[in-house]
């Protein structure tokens, strides 16, 4: 019987198949790469969704504060220590953006704001924004002294708290108020 040539002029060995493989796996190690790369992507992306929420919470917390103020006639009562709408300049207040979820969520401390629900009811973030107010100066238009009482403005801070959809992205916002009431 008479043999056929090889003609691809020698035995091979398997070099193609271990070539196909190495390249397979470089394929694969590429491949888990992105998809690592896609789902960190994805990570970082709802933080910084549930970041805003927070943000957005807190600040529509501020806005219900210094709406509160410009709808008030007379400069309001302050006190000490709370329940209060608004807490005196003499009042020790703790470093607001370093207190605890439990502290902001408490009545003695602060008050509610406007809740943060979607047209069905539910709502948008894990816990309601809560905000406080703290009067901190009057300043005259004129250092004339007279029998009349000076007009001038009146400064407030008003400090909100928001979390964002999870409980643990949460944020702070501070700014100060002025109202003029004569």
């Amino acid at each position: 019987m008479a043999r056929t040539p090889n003609i691809g002029g020698g035995h091979q060995g398997g070099a193609a198949l271990v070539v196909s493989l190495l390249l397979l796996v470089t394929l694969t190690l590429i491949g888990l790469a992105g998809m690592r790369g896609a789902s960190m992507e994805e990570k970082m992306a709802g933080n910084m969704r549930d970041r805003n929420a927070a943000f957005q919470a807190s600040e529509g917390a501020v806005r219900t504060g210094e709406k509160w103020i410009a709808q008030q006639t007379e400069p309001p009562a302050t006190a000490d220590t709370g329940p209060t709408n608004v807490y005196s300049e003499a009042a020790n207040l703790p470093t607001l953006a370093t207190q605890t979820p439990a502290w902001w969520s408490s009545d003695n401390n602060t008050l509610a704001a406007e809740p943060l629900q979607d047209a069905g009811g539910d709502d948008m973030v894990a816990e309601q924004p809560r905000y406080l107010m703290q009067y901190l100066d009057f300043r005259p238009d004129s250092f004339d002294v007279g029998i009349e009482e000076p007009t001038g403005r009146h400064f407030y801070r008003v400090t909100g708290h928001g979390t964002g959809v999870s409980p643990t992205a949460r944020a702070v916002v501070q700014t100060t108020f002025v109202k003029r009431y004569n």
